[in-house]
């Protein structure tokens, strides 16, 4: 059963990520989270899902311009920050060849859920 939660993943790894192209979906897997109502830290495996966006776009973090969602994106390691807002969600990365990307998705689903893997 998964349970949905408010969660922030500051300096937690990623440890599985998932691109579905075809179905405009990103799922990313974390160890634990930051419960936003507590403040504690939760020893559970959880996903964060990014799905059904308008449009996705990436840019590297020091880059003015935004391309395409494929042109930078890569293997996430860290998640280092996220702005999610009426308007659209906004991530910075870090991925596993170190490169600092930003994402932007215009209206997306996101949900956050404790899961077994």
């Amino acid at each position: 059963m998964n349970i949905k939660i408010e969660a922030s993943f500051s300096d937690i790894p990623v440890s599985k990520f998932c691109y579905d192209i075809d179905r405009k979906k990103i799922e990313i897997y974390f160890p634990g989270y930051h419960d936003v109502q507590s403040g504690d830290y939760v020893e559970q495996n959880c996903c964060c899902v990014i799905g059904n966006w308008k449009e996705a776009k990436s840019k590297v973090y020091n880059d003015d311009i935004f391309f395409n969602l494929d042109k930078h994106i890569g293997i996430f390691s860290l998640l280092l920050h996220i702005v999610h807002s009426n308007e659209f969600l906004e991530m910075i990365i870090n991925t596993i060849d170190d490169r600092y990307i930003v994402l932007r998705f215009v209206a997306s689903e996101v949900t956050c859920e404790v899961v077994n893997f």
